[in-house]
């Protein structure tokens, strides 16, 4: 049994003019994102200093990418170097690839939300082609990267938990697993989706699938821990621990303190995807979280607030 009801099958002349539909619409969306990019300044404008260490790497011999890895994700690193540039500029090609390529797995994952309807898709992946924070950023740097993992994995959690197979299991895991080479942000929400997984099978007492479970959890989390040890963990030095200090919550100053600096936190994160105030997005998300779990989707629900944590 799939852990919510299926809707009915597709026929075959049926699903062949979805894809058409799709592959046009997404062609669309696609273009529409591109086109709402300054693309010439963003190839062009000179790289500030962030966006010089990241570049510089590929000065360095292959073998030592590891090395250099810090604050950048390795395979971000490493893809920079496949990355065609006349001008270091030019290798911001590599984030609007990403950028623009945020539509296709936002575009699946609400198709995976709502099978009835087209509203669903069309709206989430127009919101991501457009989303203020992606219009914004031209950084040299994996933010985009991370947007369009955090989706992917999003849309195959999704299909988990509509269509339920050992396979959908194993590639969730292991997308889980390779996307922490390219996105710090996995560390967290990989985690966070295998906990919101095992305590919904949990709760469900089922018992067959909380083995499946068990057992790509304990692989992927033996796998992140690899990452985190050997390849993130030399890059934390003394001065990278200095600077970002400010941004962890205070411990050390009482419960309201550390209340008052997460709103404050949640409040700056918001803007900068182009959101207003704190409280009125808040009462949105939740609204959101709650409408996925009257549909049946419980655990991507539950990955929300989970991965806050």
């Amino acid at each position: 049994m799939p852990l919510r009801q299926r809707h009915a099958r597709r026929t075959p002349s049926g699903g062949r003019v979805e894809a058409w539909v799709t592959a046009a619409a997404l062609a669309g969306l696609v273009a529409g994102s591109l086109a709402a990019h300054d693309v010439h300044r963003m190839l062009t404008q000179p790289l500030w200093r962030d966006e010089n260490w990241v570049a510089v790497t590929l000065r360095a011999p292959a073998a030592e990418v590891l090395r250099l890895t810090s604050t950048t994700p390795v395979l971000f690193t490493a893809l920079l170097r496949v990355t065609p540039h006349t001008s270091p500029s030019g290798l911001r090609i590599l984030p609007l690839v990403f950028t623009v390529a945020c539509v296709i797995p936002a575009w699946y994952l609400g198709r995976e939300l709502d099978r009835r309807s087209w509203v669903t898709r069309v709206v989430l992946a127009a919101g991501v082609a457009f989303a203020p924070s992606l219009l914004i950023r031209h950084d040299l740097k994996q933010y985009s990267a991370e947007a369009f993992s955090s989706l992917v994995v999003l849309w195959l959690l999704a299909r988990l938990e509509a269509r339920w197979s050992r396979r959908g299991l194993v590639v969730l895991c292991v997308v889980l697993a390779v996307s922490t080479l390219l996105s710090n942000a996995s560390m967290y929400l990989g985690p966070a989706v295998l906990l919101a997984l095992g305590a919904v099978l949990a709760v469900r007492k089922d018992a067959g699938r909380l083995k499946e479970w068990g057992v790509a959890a304990a692989a992927t989390l033996l796998v992140d821990l690899v990452v985190l040890l050997v390849i993130d963990g030399p890059g934390d030095t003394p001065t990278l621990r200095t600077y970002w200090t400010s941004f962890y919550i205070p411990t050390s100053d009482g419960l309201a303190t550390a209340l008052r600096f997460v709103h404050l936190r949640a409040a700056i994160e918001f803007q900068s995807v182009g959101l207003g105030p704190s409280l009125a997005v808040a009462g949105l998300v939740v609204a959101g979280l709650v409408s996925l779990a009257r549909t049946g989707f419980w655990v991507t629900a539950l990955v929300v607030p989970v991965a806050a944590v």
